[in-house]
């Protein structure tokens, strides 16, 4: 049983998104499309296996009418079915965040997630999306780096703070 497990279920995603990225590594940052304001928030987990138990249980559920996506009605107390069974079907194979289980857990859930991976990815400026994180960070905090995209190590506990907060403000 992971700690958010206990909390409850709106209790739970705000645990999580302010984890230390640190002591948590995998993560992924995700947004609630029918949400006012359109900001979205970073959760943090210590494997790969908690934060796709965190999706599972924690996705939420499209809004088009009283059935589960995968057509069965909602019962509130499980996650959906369809989502259940594309991470096992990944979870059998390899335990890796690809792209297309990230696509697949979207579709289901109609939950968009423009990043997953690891801190030390989001550090390094991985990807478009790691890259523009590390810059709104820079720029906020008046840095004048030779790499524009990249958290040097002096940085990494500013950074950490920054993703901590980053949608809850």
């Amino acid at each position: 049983m992971h700690e958010w497990e206990s909390v409850g279920a709106e209790l739970a995603p705000k645990m999580v998104s302010t984890r230390d990225p640190r002591v948590f590594p995998w993560g992924f940052y995700a947004y609630d499309p029918n949400s006012a304001d359109g900001k979205g928030r970073f959760y943090w987990f210590t494997c790969i296996q908690e934060l796709l138990d965190f999706i599972t249980l924690h996705a939420p559920e499209p809004d088009d009418g009283d059935d589960c996506c995968c057509g069965e009605p909602h019962d509130g107390s499980e996650a959906c079915h369809r989502l259940k069974s594309i991470i096992e079907i990944v979870n059998t194979k390899e335990n890796v965040l690809s792209p297309e289980l990230k696509a697949n857990i979207t579709v289901a859930t109609g939950w968009p997630i423009p990043w997953w991976g690891t801190f030390a990815d989001l550090c390094a400026g991985k990807d478009d999306f790691c890259k523009s994180i590390v810059r709104v960070y820079l720029a906020a905090s008046g840095a004048s780096v030779n790499r524009p995209e990249v958290i040097d190590l002096d940085r990494i506990p500013g950074f950490a703070g920054m993703i901590m907060r980053f949608g809850l403000e």
